[in-house]
């Protein structure tokens, strides 16, 4: 099973603990962990709620049905609405949050949550460059803020109310739609 722990571990890992400059494909592939590490924990903690009680197995083949997109909008989302309410408490919903009603609003009201959901769509910018930018330039200290970064999301999310998570975990299996299984 995949382990958002052991994602941060190896992350950490790839600093390397001598003087000197990693190698580049090693900060690459440690801020790509860092945010597959935060990922994972949100898959994770979705699958649970939806089917908790499941065996790690099915809870596992549910986690597998988000795509990086979709936790990415829905975050995105969740993060913009906390901006609109802190600016006006009865700002409208844009067009994007209609339709999860209410259910935006509780979990934009979580300042954890936001926090935490807002580190996950930056962590995602970082690993896009990681990944596909071929003149993206990362150091040491690039792939150590992206360790703390995943940690911190981490942390924000766990420390999220529960009323926010179960708003935000209901609002991505509203938005999902279909749980067919995916191929690798």
């Amino acid at each position: 099973m995949i382990q958002p722990a052991g994602l941060l571990e190896h992350a950490r890992s790839l600093v390397g603990d001598g003087a000197g400059r990693p190698p580049d494909v090693a900060l690459r592939r440690g801020v790509s962990a860092a945010y597959y590490a935060l990922f994972h924990d949100l898959t994770d903690r979705a699958a649970r709620h939806l089917i908790g009680s499941a065996p790690e197995k099915d809870r596992n083949r549910i986690r597998r049905t988000w795509t990086h997109g979709e936790l990415s909008a829905a975050s995105a989302m969740v993060v913009d609405r906390a901006k609109s309410l802190a600016a006006a408490p009865n700002a409208p919903l844009k067009k994007d949050a209609e339709a999860g009603g209410p259910l935006v609003d509780l979990a934009a009201a979580d300042a954890n949550l936001v926090e935490g959901l807002r580190l996950f769509v930056e962590m995602q910018a970082q690993r896009h460059r990681a990944d596909y930018d071929h003149d993206a330039l990362f150091d040491k200290a690039a792939l150590l803020a992206a360790c703390r970064d995943a940690a911190q999301g981490q942390k924000q999310l766990s420390d999220a109310s529960d009323v926010s998570c179960e708003a935000l975990f209901t609002l991505l299996t509203l938005r999902r739609g279909d749980f067919r299984d995916r191929q690798a």
